[in-house]
């Protein structure tokens, strides 16, 4: 019996054997199940609340800025579904900025999926 719940979310696909990552923070959830993305926005204000959750037994690499800079993280959960704070020492980044699937790419994968970014 659990005590003192007040609200339980269903954060990621409702299939758990699909590859996907979902971040939720208390509020939204966003569930991303492409190959990356280069902007995300999970920054020093909202990381503490953030959690972060990998289902269908995938890895992610993440990245702390955006475009697939600065430094990152192999994020593996050898269970069909695992989740983990966002500022947690798991994921170990003081803010999420980009994600790409999978891990051990080389520099050259990484380098082919920048954005050119104009001023």
């Amino acid at each position: 019996m659990y005590k003192n719940v007040t609200a339980l979310y269903r954060v990621g696909p409702a299939d758990t054997s699909t590859v996907a990552i979902a971040f939720h923070n208390g509020n939204t959830t966003s569930i991303i199940e492409k190959i990356a993305d280069a902007f995300i926005d999970v920054n020093p204000s909202n990381i503490k609340n953030t959690y972060v959750c990998v289902s269908g037994s995938s890895e992610w690499t993440l990245f702390a800025k955006q475009n697939f800079e600065g430094a990152s993280k192999c994020l593996s959960f050898p269970k069909q579904v695992g989740c983990s704070l966002a500022n947690s020492p798991t994921i170990g980044l003081p803010t999420i900025g980009s994600l790409i699937k999978g891990c051990n790419h080389s520099t050259a994968t990484i380098s082919s999926l920048k954005m050119s970014v104009s001023d």
